[in-house]
């Protein structure tokens, strides 16, 4: 008799609340930053954060990211990690990184 086996997935629940003391990329001091978050485990599976348009160098998103990892991909790639990239929204422009951690 065949057992079928089951994939168990890890749920990761994380609540990205700020940062703080980020690089301005402007030369202007007028223009304030409008900053965002791209968020990954697997790059196949990003997940956005929503525009911060008041925090400037010290935006605060307060939002939550769920993530779930199979055995398949985790045996894969047994040392992934969360990626966290800062991004700063511009106009006309191409976006720009910040921060990648």
């Amino acid at each position: 008799m065949e057992t079928s086996s089951l994939r168990k997935a890890i749920i990761m629940e994380i609540i990205l609340i700020s940062a703080q003391e980020l690089m301005s990329m402007s030369n202007s001091s007028s223009t304030p930053m409008q900053t965002y978050v791209v968020a990954y485990i697997n790059p196949k599976e990003k997940v956005v954060s929503r525009v911060d348009r008041t925090g400037n160098t010290n935006p605060t998103w307060n939002d939550k990211f769920v993530f779930s990892v199979d055995e398949e991909f985790e045996h894969s790639r047994p040392n992934c990690c969360l990626v966290l990239e800062i991004y700063n929204v511009r106009r006309f422009r191409n976006i720009s990184c910040l921060k990648t951690c």
